[in-house]
């Protein structure tokens, strides 16, 4: 508000936001081989309802143009954080590189600057143990170095990544929205839900995607039976050519009952 001159807004009741003192909580950040701490300065608090919000919550990053949501340098989970750069590493979920990859290879970058910065203090200590010998002054005691802080389990890496997509959900969906084309394909698999875990699993049976010419994505259902509510997805698709002034696709390829008994 102060830096860039941005008015926020009330995620409640939509008025104007003032400043209300100082932030007083510290977020942690995990970097790649060592941690540092997000500190708040303004807390920004509605002038109607009172309600205060935390400067880096994301009702206050959503109101931010891209260009200044960019400089924010981290991905927020309810305790912890982790660097925007790092993030790149959890976007291609190959073999090679899951989840419990990229969560040892940080353990392991992390667990190496431990040890360094502990023998480098644990030969400051020696060298001054040596000195004050020689001056004949008091002996003095020194503090053990701190313990090696483990990184967070692979799963809290799998919360970060899909926060990261729901901070660029708008982006996501106007990208697909604006695709168009004149010859769709439309084909549903059970290979992604079969992917599916948590709460969700088996809660669907089939993905169905539909293309253009170009193997460009215009939407993607999951499905309890195949072909449950596809007309209604394509007569959607038909309404949004429609509503942006786009000539309507001029076939659509199935592979199975292209000629159903309702005669569409």
């Amino acid at each position: 508000m102060q830096m860039w001159g941005i008015s926020l807004k009330c995620p409640q009741c939509n008025t104007k936001m003032h400043h209300s003192g100082i932030y007083t909580k510290v977020r942690e950040v995990i970097d790649l081989d060592l941690r540092y701490y997000l500190i708040g300065a303004d807390y920004p608090r509605c002038s109607k309802c009172m309600i205060p919000v935390c400067p880096w919550s994301t009702e206050v990053l959503s109101q931010l143009d891209p260009a200044h949501r960019n400089k924010f340098p981290a991905i927020l989970t309810t305790q912890l954080a982790l660097d925007k750069r790092y993030v790149t590493l959890l976007k291609p979920r190959t073999v090679g590189n899951s989840s419990s990859y990229v969560q040892q290879a940080l353990e392991e970058l992390h667990s190496e600057e431990w040890a360094k910065r502990t023998i480098e203090y644990l030969s400051d200590c020696e060298l001054h143990k040596k000195k004050s010998a020689l001056t004949r002054s008091d002996e003095v005691v020194y503090q053990k170095p701190p313990p090696f802080c483990p990184l967070p389990l692979a799963q809290w890496f799998e919360t970060v990544h899909a926060n990261e997509i729901l901070c660029h959900l708008d982006e996501m969906k106007g990208v697909i929205t604006s695709t168009y084309g004149r010859i769709l394909k439309l084909d549903s698999t059970k290979k992604i839900t079969k992917k599916l875990a948590g709460g969700i699993a088996e809660t669907a049976t089939w993905m169905t995607n539909v293309t253009n010419e170009y193997g460009q994505v215009l939407n993607c259902v999951l499905t309890t039976g195949e072909g449950a509510g596809l007309e209604e997805l394509c007569q959607g698709i038909v309404l949004r050519f429609q509503n942006a002034g786009e000539p309507e696709p001029e076939i659509i390829y199935v592979d199975r009952d292209c000629c159903g008994a309702s005669g569409v």
